[in-house]
């Protein structure tokens, strides 16, 4: 029997069609974990339709599954590496208190909603500044700035955190990053900054508090603290005292729903206070 009969023959499509569909799965679950279950079962059902169709389509189906397979490596390889930090969190309890790019971060959002969330602390902080709404332009408070100061990185640091507390506040390091950040990327969009250089600092300090927690107690915590964000948002109307204290709260807590763009000022979302300006523009 020669390589092409058997590999024409009905068992041989069959024994391809379940070793495929499996790393299928394997791959999907790697890039999407438990989510989208109801996306898995559609696509199974059209790969199953591909399979018994004819050789052709199954040849088009194993293209597709063994490409979709690389991508979904690749991709998982370029996420950050929170799996190495798991073995730390041996814990019975549910890790409150967590800020929302700390929240973002154990919920394995992309880290561009994390940064923007650190930008959007630093806001209410008062560290920095809005200078454009659209684009949405960020910079350091002038007292904060170190560029022209002719200052070492640390003393950069110890600059900033004496200037921070004299508006009672404290900058963290990740936050301490996202200055330098900001800095040199002086009048740039927000989009167009690229955060990364601070991601592992930012995962380090996450998982650092997440010590004697359990993580997917916290993770079930924080995502429903996340859909009752929307919910409370969007029926915050008007004007009045009550609904804005209800933007002011839940703002950064809506923008981890995967949903919501975390980069752009969402035009369907009303502004919390502290990003509200009689000079905005665009």
């Amino acid at each position: 029997m020669d390589i092409l009969t058997i590999a024409t023959s009905p068992w041989f499509r069959d024994l391809a069609g379940i070793i495929l569909y499996l790393v299928f799965v394997f791959a999907y679950r790697r890039l999407f974990g438990n989510r989208g279950l109801v996306l898995l079962v559609v696509s199974s059902v059209v790969l199953f339709s591909l399979f018994v169709l004819n050789p052709i389509s199954q040849l088009i189906a194993s293209i597709l599954i063994v490409a979709f397979a690389v991508g979904a490596e690749i991709t998982a390889r370029r996420r950050p590496r929170y799996q190495a930090a798991k073995v730390l969190l041996e814990g019975q309890f549910i890790r409150r208190g967590l800020t929302p790019p700390e929240a973002a971060v154990i919920l394995e959002r992309p880290f561009k909603t994390t940064a923007r969330l650190i930008v959007l602390g630093l806001i209410k902080k008062e560290i920095t500044e809005v200078k454009s709404y659209s684009p949405f332009i960020v910079e350091v408070a002038e007292d904060l700035r170190t560029r022209g100061r002719d200052l070492s990185g640390q003393e950069k640091t110890v600059y900033r955190q004496k200037q921070a507390a004299k508006l009672d506040q404290i900058i963290t390091p990740f936050e301490d990053q996202a200055l330098e950040v900001l800095e040199a990327n002086g009048g740039k969009p927000l989009a167009e900054i690229d955060f990364t250089i601070i991601e592992k600092s930012m995962v380090a300090h996450t998982f650092e508090r997440m010590q004697g927690h359990e993580l997917e107690q916290t993770r079930a915590y924080y995502t429903k603290l996340v859909q009752r964000a929307q919910v409370e948002i969007r029926s915050a109307t008007g004007k009045n005292l009550r609904g804005q204290n209800a933007v002011d709260w839940n703002y950064e807590w809506v923008l981890l729903d995967e949903t919501v763009d975390a980069t752009t000022l969402n035009g369907n979302l009303p502004l919390p206070s502290w990003l509200q300006s009689d000079n905005r523009s665009g």
